[in-house]
């Protein structure tokens, strides 16, 4: 789920086995997902987050629904924990800032899949005001972009960080007009607003 795709019963295993600082994974069925979570895999989905992590896939290397076991876990330890068919990006941490002030998911997404250290460019704290990504989706209401950084991030402690004013994410997302689709009703936006903010 921390990069918006779906996987098959089979592959969850293998994306288990690569540890959560990796791979989230949680079941359709068997799990209840928060709504931030299911509009975020909505917002992404494996095409498009495939097409991210999968930019220099050589013919031949991915493997098929008959795969063995061994190939699954070689080419998921290889794009995902490695991301070896990801450029890297020295840039990542910067284009990050930036897609999360814009409110741009799948920029974000590939600036992640780009950095050497995903989880420190989300818990890095770059910004002119002493901010980091997550306090720049909030200060301009991008929920989605804050639902992927709390997935990829120490979400406790991005939740709590505080800017050079003092405001955590949590205080600037209550007083923004939030970047929510028309289709949203009421409920899931309360719904979200309150994953997000509740104490991680």
């Amino acid at each position: 789920i921390n990069v918006g795709a779906l996987v098959c019963l089979r592959c969850s295993g293998v994306h288990r086995s690569l540890g959560t600082h990796v791979s989230k994974v949680r079941s359709l069925r068997l799990d209840r997902l928060p709504a931030a979570t299911l509009r975020l895999v909505r917002a992404i989905g494996n095409a498009r987050a495939n097409a991210i992590f999968e930019t220099h896939v050589p013919e031949g290397a991915k493997p098929r629904p008959r795969s063995d076991a061994k190939t699954l876990q070689r080419f998921a330890r290889d794009k995902w924990e490695a991301r070896i068919y990801t450029p890297r990006d020295a840039a990542a941490g910067d284009r990050l800032l930036e897609a999360a002030a814009s409110g741009d998911v799948m920029e974000a997404l590939a600036a992640l899949a780009a950095a050497e250290d995903p989880s420190a460019i989300v818990n890095a704290r770059p910004g002119t005001d002493g901010g980091g990504p997550l306090h720049a989706a909030a200060r301009n209401g991008h929920l989605l972009v804050a639902q992927l950084l709390l997935l990829n991030g120490d979400a406790g402690d991005l939740v709590r960080a505080a800017d050079a004013r003092g405001r955590s994410p949590r205080d600037l997302l209550k007083r923004r007009a939030l970047d929510l689709d028309a289709d949203a009703d009421a409920v899931e936006q309360t719904n979200m607003l309150d994953f997000l903010l509740s104490p991680k």
